[in-house]
């Protein structure tokens, strides 16, 4: 009697991890990607519109002013180090101004100011004007437009897909083969900050920094793009929602320091020597002459434009190409390793499932899961075939030893798959072709 029931526990816990495979993909599949979240709440992404002081459909997570603060420019700096990194990341996603003056004047706690591209057409108005091209009582001209009272700079600190896998739920329903499947449960994050200036003074009012993250839902680790049925869904293009709430969580973060406002007040004046002072008293800072001279701020350093002339026919086409080309992968060996990881979860899982008592469904899934992980390794070997001898030499310091051990496993796992008699054709032609990378093969020793 206990003997069967043993047998029956364990046929249970064999035939339920096949039995809830179908059923977990079809819950993946369903819930691709959950909400932007901003800060630690949920759902705080900006939308509507804004007229006036007045809104439509706005986020009720945004905070709001009662009255306005003051006029405000948006500024925002190509020439620094995040816009490139941003549009190298993310090419299809475009300047975050306009997403943040929607946010600014929903908020109701600044009036925005046209700074932008947008002044070529008012100026150009105003010259249609001056031409008198304009009928009589347009009423447009010099004196009109609306000083900027403050200004402020946004700028993106990070933006990162994938900075969290959670392995453990499907593991703890599927085992090794489910530990593939939660490992597709990543996090996306974005961190950002807006800065405050006055414009008359040139002083910092304020400055905020703010962050926002959701989770992914992809199958297979969410390692490749495609996946199975549109399994990887949103989770592809999450970017633009993040960085939004996290510019909305800055803000959030900046008017709540704006309604405790309490200027910084330093004795004897703002620019006026200061309170820390050098030399002593027996070497005091000599007086102002009229005769200084202003030092022009330095000039942003030109992108270099390649230009190359095509003739054919008699017709000239002049291009203009501005992109950076990366000589090397140096992600190379970091998605080998964990690729190499991924196949040795993905071979001990399969080891557990008999397919000769599975349907052609789990074959043909198993025969593509592998093919996906076989690419993978191999992209990666050959990105690595091109480092440099001193980038392999450092990167197998601190991955190297790990790499040989799950060489060893992977040996392990091939031998005794390929020993199985029901295993699936196709699958046994990847495994025979899996070429690892050995210190041998990375060096040519």
């Amino acid at each position: 009697m206990l003997l069967n029931q043993k047998a029956k526990k364990t046929n249970y816990a064999k035939w339920g991890k096949i039995t809830l495979f179908p059923a977990i993909l079809t819950m993946l599949t369903a819930c691709m990607s959950t909400s932007p979240t901003m800060g630690g709440s949920s759902g705080n992404v900006v939308t509507g519109g804004a007229g006036g002081s007045n809104t439509a459909n706005h986020n009720s997570g945004l905070e709001k002013c009662t009255t306005p603060l003051g006029t405000l420019s948006v500024f925002e700096d190509t020439s620094l180090t995040w816009w490139v990194d941003y549009r190298k990341r993310y090419p299809n996603l475009g300047s975050t101004i306009p997403v943040i003056r929607l946010m600014l004047q929903q908020s109701n706690c600044f009036v925005v100011v046209e700074r932008g591209q947008a002044m070529n057409a008012m100026n150009r108005e105003r010259q249609l004007m001056q031409s008198g091209q304009l009928r009589q009582g347009s009423n447009l001209g010099g004196a009109q437009m609306v000083a900027a009272d403050y200004t402020i700079s946004p700028e993106i600190q990070f933006a990162a897909k994938g900075t969290q896998g959670l392995k453990a739920v499907g593991a703890s329903l599927l085992g090794s083969f489910g530990s593939i499947i939660g490992g597709g449960l990543s996090k996306n994050e974005a961190s950002t900050t807006l800065l405050l200036i006055d414009n008359r003074s040139g002083v910092q009012v304020s400055a905020a920094i703010g962050s926002a993250g959701n989770y992914d839902f992809s199958l297979f680790g969410g390692l490749f793009s495609g996946g199975f049925a549109g399994a990887s869904g949103f989770s592809n293009s999450p970017e633009g929602k993040i960085i939004t709430a996290a510019f909305a969580d800055s803000y959030n973060q900046m008017v709540k320091a704006l309604r405790q406002y309490k200027a910084q007040e330093v004795e004897g004046g703002l620019g006026k020597g200061g309170q820390l002072t050098v030399g002593g008293a027996s070497d005091q800072t000599p007086i102002a002459t009229n005769t200084a001279h202003i030092v022009a701020a330095p000039k942003p350093v030109p992108v270099v434009v390649h230009k190359t002339s095509i003739k054919t026919n008699n017709v000239v086409r002049n291009r203009s190409y501005e992109f950076e080309v990366d000589e090397y992968d140096e992600d190379a060996m970091n998605d080998y390793y964990r690729s190499l990881k991924s196949v040795n979860e993905m071979a001990s899982g399969l080891a557990t499932i008999s397919m000769s008592n599975s349907n052609q469904q789990y074959k043909d899934m198993a025969a593509t899961g592998m093919q996906m992980f076989f690419d993978k390794l191999a992209t990666s070997k050959i990105e690595l075939e091109s480092w440099p001898l001193s980038a392999k030499q450092q990167a197998w310091q601190v991955l190297g030893k790990k790499i040989e051990k799950y060489n060893k496993m992977f040996e392990k796992h091939r031998k005794s798959l390929l020993l199985n008699k029901s295993l699936d054709s196709r699958v046994a032609d990847i495994l025979n072709s899996i070429e690892l990378i050995t210190k041998e093969t990375l060096f040519g020793a």
